[in-house]
């Protein structure tokens, strides 16, 4: 991330953890429910807003990964010179139409980022990006919280509280 990037909008620990690895300024994540805007505060997000409450926000850079309608209320939150990273559809939602005119009259601008299509076309990266990874993990400066383990009889109730998006921090399922 170059110093450019003022402001971000990402969601998830890792992202923020990386992106501070990385060089990334000022960092705030919109987030589901009150409980995660607790969480994003302890895990140190500059600020936390709530999905419900967009509008005030000024942002310079937004990465989604939920897609759907949240891809339309991000690109229309951005300021003027602003930048959508789509990085996935988590909602699963539908494909929507996103104005070619509006970036132009807007001066802003979007681009998309699917780690799997990236690693079928460069696979030789792909080594490199795994290996900073675990060394970023193995070392401490990346933390993955697992918050919940559960037997293979609890992976439908689990898969679908990560569907809901009433989780935080990673799941696991023990495989005896």
């Amino acid at each position: 991330m170059d110093a450019r990037a003022r402001r971000c909008r990402w969601l998830g620990s890792q992202f923020l953890q990386v992106a501070r690895t990385l060089g990334g300024g000022r960092i705030d994540a919109v987030v589901g429910t009150p409980e995660k805007q607790t969480i994003g505060h302890r895990l140190g997000y500059d600020n936390t807003y709530p999905r419900t409450d967009l509008a005030s926000i000024p942002d310079d850079l937004v990465i989604d990964p939920v897609g759907g309608e949240a891809a339309t209320r991000a690109l229309r939150m951005l300021r003027s010179g602003g930048r959508l990273i789509k990085v996935g559809n988590a909602s699963q939602a539908a494909d929507v139409t996103i104005s070619s005119l509006a970036h132009w009259l807007q001066n802003k601008t979007t681009a998309g980022f699917n780690v799997g299509a990236w690693l079928a076309a460069f696979p030789e990266h792909g080594t490199h990006s795994l290996r900073w990874s675990l060394d970023a993990v193995t070392t401490g400066t990346v933390r993955v919280d697992l918050t919940r383990t559960g037997r293979w009889a609890q992976t439908t109730e689990i898969l679908n509280k990560l569907h809901a998006g009433v989780t935080t921090g990673k799941a696991t399922i023990r495989v005896a």
